[in-house]
């Protein structure tokens, strides 16, 4: 989008450079007067495109709670089981604004895909889908049951060990779940994985595991 306004703007300065040229030839107008028209519109059209690339970017704003589903917290419930996290430590801190772990996450999706290769491309969208909505977790307590909160604003004094966690991701007949689960139990000693889950009678099993980060 940017890119395709750059392209406009460039076609109409190349017009208005031409209209001088043929001003000042066929003796119409003055040079500066042609000169300060096109100033103004450099201006104009400067003005317009950063209103338009303004426009286009629409920051990320946690919602509430109340719309991750149950389905959802069984899911990390289920990941978080996985490596016994409650049995392991007496407390985990959770960051409380859930999170994809990743910068680039079509690229590692397109990855974690071609590990897993049962992982099923409307999980994907629904997960990218949901990507775009972080929320605001407020029952720790479903994900693992000695969880507690951190505010991700103060992710830089952080305690360990502690959770990040994603939305979950689901098929269009919601027998399949993706999701990003991020452990680190101390400074330098941490992975982050995305996780393929099928349901099976009631319960969710994980069916596949694609590490993004490790430290």
């Amino acid at each position: 989008m940017f890119t395709k306004y750059c392209v406009i703007f460039r076609d109409v300065m190349r017009h208005a450079r031409r209209h001088i040229r043929e001003n000042i030839i066929n003796g119409k107008t003055q040079y500066y007067v042609e000169l300060k028209r096109m100033i103004g519109l450099h201006r104009i059209f400067l003005f317009i495109l950063i209103s338009l690339v303004a426009g286009c970017t629409h920051p990320i704003e946690p919602i509430t709670s109340n719309e991750m589903s149950s389905d959802e917290y069984a899911v990390l419930r289920a990941i978080a089981d996985s490596f016994h996290v409650a049995s392991r430590y007496s407390v985990i801190v959770l960051l409380d604004t859930t999170t994809t772990g990743v910068t680039d996450i079509d690229s590692d999706l397109a990855r974690t895909q071609r590990h897993i290769p049962d992982l099923r491309s409307d999980a994907m969208t629904d997960f990218i889908n949901k990507a775009q909505h972080p929320l605001v977790i407020s029952t720790p307590t479903m994900i693992c049951s000695n969880c507690i909160l951190e505010s991700v604003a103060h992710q830089e004094n952080i305690h360990f060990p502690f959770l990040e966690v994603s939305r979950v991701g689901f098929s269009s007949d919601h027998k399949q779940a993706l999701a990003y689960m991020g452990f680190q139990p101390a400074p330098l000693s941490g992975t982050g994985n995305y996780y393929v889950l099928s349901k099976v009678n009631g319960k969710w099993i994980i069916i596949g595991m694609y590490m993004v980060w490790i430290s």
